[in-house]
Order: structure tokens, then C-alpha cells, then sequence
């Protein structure tokens, strides 16, 4: 390098699964909010040609089954929201890899928070009004101990991977095959890191 300033031009994208907006250089990989593959991006340094919010909308009216699987999906972000949350809180970090677990799982807990924010919309309740029951929360009780509570969050991703890719073939509206099968790729990513972890955890 001569020492010249260079200078870095960011562009503004936004995530049409999620909607959210972010700056970044060049197009990144996945979305730092919902995870969503880079395909999903749009650059819109004008905003006036960003996508109409119409885009992030279902048209026409929801069935009964979709709305059943739009709720289950909910659901099941609500409860790993809470389980990774739990992780990240209850995992010991005496160690540096326990203190990378929990950033980890601390940061996939809003990522699933973000996964659930996008059902609710698509079904068109506040996030706020929707609770994981009781008896569901205390049988998944989190161990506090690394290796199991990592085994348990693949099976939890591996039952999302196959939830969404299923609710993707029984929609014929666009935007909701869209999201389940971006958002079955995301959980798919989330099984592969965190077999990985546990791989790393099972070797010991």
C-alpha cells in the first residue's frame, strides 16, 4: 500500500425475508439479523426504489392449515428463542470455549427471535401476544451443561429444517413458500455449526 486514503463505499441492503436493513460493503453472505442467504438481498441506496412493503405481505386470504403452520412455526422460535437463551445464561464459562458457546448461542437465540418476529407478521399477530406454554417450557429444561444442552439444539434445528421444508410445499402463495424454505436453509446452516460443536464437545 502507498498510504493514500482509500475510500470504502458501503451499500444499503435490505433482507427480503426479514425486512430489515443493514450496511455493508459488498453483499454478505447472510442476513446479521434473520441468517437468510446472501440471494435474498436488494441493494436500495434510494429509498424511493426500495421494494414496497407489499413484497414482505401474503396475498389473499390464509388457510386454515397455513395458519396452523404459521403458528406452529411460531411457536417452535418462541421455545429455542427461550432454550438458547437459557444456554447462553446457564452454560459455564469458566473456560474461553465456554465463553464462545454462550456468545454464540446468546446471538442464535435472536436469530430465532427474528425467525419468530417474521411468522407473526405473515399471521398477523404481535409477537408480544404469543407465549410458549408452561408445560412445554419445563420439558425442555435447559442442563446448564454443555454437551447435553448442545445435542439437544441440533435435534431442535433439525425438527425446523424439516417443519419449514414441509410447510413450504403445502402453501401455493409465493411469499410464505419463500420464507419457510429461506428460513429451512437458515436452520439448516444452524445444524451444521452446531453438530460441529458438538462433534468438538463429544471428542473430549
Amino acid at each position: 500500500m502507498d498510504g493514500s486514503l482509500q475510500q470504502v463505499s458501503f451499500g444499503i441492503w435490505r433482507c427480503m425475508i426479514c425486512g430489515e436493513v443493514f450496511l455493508a460493503g459488498q453483499c454478505p453472505s447472510h442476513c446479521p439479523f434473520c441468517g437468510a442467504h446472501g440471494e435474498h438481498f436488494v441493494r436500495v441506496e434510494d429509498p424511493s426504489k426500495a421494494p414496497a412493503e407489499s413484497t414482505f405481505q401474503v396475498e389473499g386470504e390464509l388457510t386454515e392449515l397455513e395458519k396452523k403452520n404459521l403458528q406452529a412455526s411460531i411457536s417452535t422460535e418462541l421455545l429455542n428463542t427461550t432454550f438458547y437463551s437459557g444456554m447462553a445464561s446457564k452454560g459455564d464459562r469458566s473456560t474461553t470455549e465456554g465463553i464462545v458457546l454462550a456468545r454464540t448461542y446468546k446471538r442464535l437465540s435472536r436469530i430465532e427471535d427474528e425467525h419468530a418476529g417474521v411468522f407473526c407478521k405473515l399471521l398477523g399477530v404481535e409477537k408480544k401476544s404469543q407465549k410458549v406454554d408452561e408445560a412445554v417450557l419445563k420439558a425442555n429444561v435447559v442442563t446448564g451443561v454443555w454437551k447435553d444442552d448442545v445435542s439437544a439444539s441440533v435435534l431442535r434445528e433439525e425438527k425446523a429444517h424439516e417443519l419449514y421444508a414441509t410447510f413450504a410445499t403445502q402453501t401455493d402463495k409465493p411469499r410464505l413458500k419463500l420464507v419457510w424454505s429461506a428460513l429451512a436453509d437458515v436452520e439448516a446452516d444452524h445444524v451444521a455449526l452446531e453438530s460441529h460443536q458438538k462433534k468438538l464437545l463429544d471428542a473430549k
